[in-house]
């Protein structure tokens, strides 16, 4: 069986471990006890929270992405939430921006747009 934990190491700091684990049984099937093994998962654990951190965001303008609020309606879907508002914003033609004037210049437009959301919201 293989479970992850979050323990408190021997210098004090908290760690991620993946528990490792088997039985030892008696001739008549009773436990005896078990074998087991820890292994530090903990970068892995910090690397895998980055991404999902990561898949979250536009990587242009830094600005939460349509999945992240997906995400974010599921979980807020309850009565107690209730009323709910959710803005979002497209930007039309972005291709034909790209198209006429290069990627470096369709590049400004989110970046301009996603700096006045971020004034508007305090972010």
């Amino acid at each position: 069986m293989n479970l992850e934990n979050i323990v408190q190491a021997k210098d004090g700091s908290i760690i991620w471990v993946s528990t490792n684990g088997i039985p030892i049984l008696k001739d008549d099937g009773t436990l005896k006890g078990c074998c087991g093994s820890y292994t530090d998962i903990t970068i892995a654990k910090k690397a895998e929270s980055e991404i999902l951190h990561l898949s979250y965001l536009d990587m242009l303008t830094g600005l939460y992405n349509s999945r992240f609020f997906e995400e974010e309606i599921k979980r807020l879907d309850t009565e107690r939430q209730l009323p709910l508002s959710i803005i979002m914003g497209y930007l039309n033609n972005l291709n034909l921006t790209n198209d006429t004037f290069s990627h470096a210049a369709g590049d400004l437009l989110p970046n301009r747009n996603s700096k006045a959301v971020k004034k508007s919201m305090q972010i």
